[in-house]
């Protein structure tokens, strides 16, 4: 049997096992049955015993199904066991278990299934790895490359329908040296297998939203004082994406009584996790900000995700200022802001 290797976060809990990932699903393989107790959730020995009983009647090939058959699963599920003891049983008689998203979802896969998504998998991996030369080579030989290199370090670029958008080169950027604006993705549309625009195009629009940026302090401050980042986001030769974080901004500016529309976006980040998005328009005077977050979640701290710049000295005035995206509302809640951070909550 082929034996694959676990994974680092499971690495410490039984050297003994093998495991492929596929997607979100996991399928475990254990030369010692018992160690799966101890990857999360366990089972007790009354329930393992329960599970031996009652699949005893059920020869392996009964137990055998695809992913896709929803009679293997029901088989199992219908059975009243718990699904880690039936996991358990089906390591003991040589077959893998695939622990299913589903609540109590659990099915049986043999060494060919295995083998089988083993080889998906790696055609894959291939095709990944071979789409991702193609676009780091469309990038690097895009007009305008070697003076992006003097600002930017270019960290990965991709080809597809990414994030829902139009089929496009998508590059990601860090500065080099220090600025305002440290960061920046954008989308290039490939017509007729090409990129339509070159990284002049995209270096112009940097200039234009670093400028506009600067025209509003606070976010100088928030940098300051978070350690955070300010990524540029742009598609195409326009400041803006062209898809719904676009429609939602606008309908939010329209709202806010904003004039024009929006025309850069800049992303908030501390670390790797995304704080907040700002939208700006050309000359940067006007300004729409929304974040995250859970409402129940941070319930307690209300300005959990806030920029500093925003907090309101008087704590009693703070039960009102949490900015959380609801789509299922139609509109999230957000922020007009002035340049110096004077704000009115929409």
């Amino acid at each position: 049997m082929t034996q694959m290797r676990l994974p680092d976060e499971l690495q410490s809990m039984d050297k003994a096992a093998r495991t492929i990932i596929e997607n979100k699903s996991r399928t475990y393989h254990f030369s010692n049955p018992k160690a799966l107790a101890n990857v999360e959730p366990r089972y007790s020995e009354e329930q393992l015993a329960a599970a031996r009983e009652r699949l005893k009647p059920y020869t392996n090939e009964d137990l055998l199904g695809r992913p896709q058959s929803d009679q293997s699963r029901l088989k199992l599920n219908s059975l009243g066991l718990a699904r880690d003891a039936v996991a358990c049983v089906l390591l003991e008689r040589g077959l893998y278990a695939r622990l299913g998203d589903v609540p109590g979802g659990v099915y049986a896969l043999s060494p060919k299934d295995i083998a089988d998504e083993q080889r998906q998998f790696a055609k894959w991996r291939e095709n990944a790895r071979q789409e991702s030369w193609r676009a780091h080579t469309l990038a690097c030989h895009l007009d305008g490359y070697h003076a992006l290199a003097e600002k930017f370090v270019l960290v990965d670029s991709d080809i597809g329908d990414i994030n829902l958008l139009q089929y496009s080169l998508c590059s990601d950027m860090t500065r080099r040296g220090p600025a305002l604006v440290d960061g920046a993705r954008w989308y290039d549309p490939i017509i007729n297998e090409k990129p339509k625009y070159d990284w002049n195009t995209f270096l112009e629009n940097y200039h234009r939203s670093g400028v506009a940026a600067a025209r509003q302090a606070w976010l100088s401050a928030w940098k300051r004082k978070s350690h955070g980042s300010l990524g540029f986001t742009s598609f195409g030769g326009s400041g803006m994406e062209n898809g719904d974080d676009m429609a939602i901004a606008i309908k939010a500016w329209r709202r806010g009584g904003l004039v024009g529309l929006p025309r850069f976006q800049y992303d908030l980040r501390q670390g790797r996790e995304w704080v907040g998005s700002v939208y700006l328009d050309t000359s940067g005077r006007q300004a729409l900000a929304y974040n995250a977050g859970d409402p129940e979640a941070n319930a307690s701290d209300p300005n959990h995700m806030l920029p500093p710049q925003l907090v309101p000295k008087n704590r009693a005035a703070q039960n009102c200022l949490g900015i959380f995206f609801r789509p299922v509302n139609g509109i999230e809640d957000y922020f007009v802001i002035e340049s110096r951070a004077r704000h009115s909550k929409q």
